[in-house]
């Protein structure tokens, strides 16, 4: 017995260093495949925004300049949290929670309309429905986690799941910010599959929230003048909103490998 003791002792720590070493790997290529995206994004920009930050801003670099700023500034941050154990978050659940509602009220209250919507505090800087993605992820991650034992319970699951994305993403809708609503529908189905709800569950919530987001769209005008374009593109690509014109109209000009870095033309209605 003493021999077995010796010999099985160290295998735990083999195995849980195998363990780490794959984790970190994973997490080395996740961080090569950010910041590959950061770098072609930072490209993309200076390449497509040069002329629109020097008509607008009255200089070239203003954009790009802003968003290296922004960059440089998450990337504090995102390290900064990086060191933080994730359970240091559970005990802001909650308060995170309450005050992404509270601003999410506020904001249709203070009614500061722009771009036709309310969605926005101090002249467009603070923006509730970003900050409700981040505390649905933290705050339903508690949540399901101290359910897990009853996710199978409809009436303890998903329809207490569907109240709590039917509040955050019906006021978002209110404002209307229907990508953000969708979005947080998403993470909802995303994080209660990840918890190990039913297959029939997760079903059920596809259908719920396919449901609601037709009836958006048959009452919503937000919801017409988006999904209006999409449907006549599919019929005609000339009846296809501008994002779809210019992204033709991209493709037309510079095939499939564009026309090359800094050699872009502005970016006009595309008609055969």
């Amino acid at each position: 017995m003493g021999i077995g003791t010796f010999v099985k002792q160290p295998v735990q720590p083999i195995a849980s260093s195998k363990r780490r070493g794959r984790a970190s790997f994973g997490d080395l290529v996740l961080v090569a495949v950010v910041i590959a995206l950061g770098i072609f994004g930072l490209l993309m920009l200076y390449s497509a925004g040069t002329d629109f930050s020097l008509r607008t801003y009255k200089s070239a670099s203003y954009i790009i300049n802003k968003q290296m700023l922004w960059i440089g500034i998450g990337t504090l941050v995102a390290f900064i949290f990086s060191r933080i154990d994730y359970h240091f978050w559970r005990k802001f659940s909650v308060p995170l929670m309450g005050l992404t509602i509270v601003l999410l009220f506020a904001v249709l209250i203070t009614n500061d309309v722009r771009n036709n919507a309310v969605r926005t505090f101090f002249g467009g800087s603070v923006q509730p429905s970003e900050l409700a993605k981040l505390a649905t992820i933290i705050y339903l991650s508690v949540w399901l986690y101290s359910k897990r034992e009853n996710l199978k319970d409809i009436q303890l699951g998903l329809i207490p799941l569907a109240f709590i994305l039917g509040v955050i993403g019906g006021l978002i809708v209110l404002q209307p910010d229907l990508s953000a609503a969708v979005t947080i529908f998403i993470l909802g189905g995303l994080l209660f599959f990840l918890a190990g709800g039913e297959l029939r569950q997760i079903v059920l919530f596809c259908i719920v929230a396919l449901a609601a987001g037709w009836l958006v769209v048959q009452f919503s005008a937000t919801g017409k003048a988006r999904i209006g374009p999409y449907l006549a593109g599919l019929k005609d690509p000339l009846q296809s909103s501008d994002h779809v014109l210019w992204s033709l109209e991209a493709v037309y000009k510079g095939g499939w490998f564009g026309v090359g870095i800094g050699n872009h033309l502005p970016l006009y209605r595309l008609y055969f």
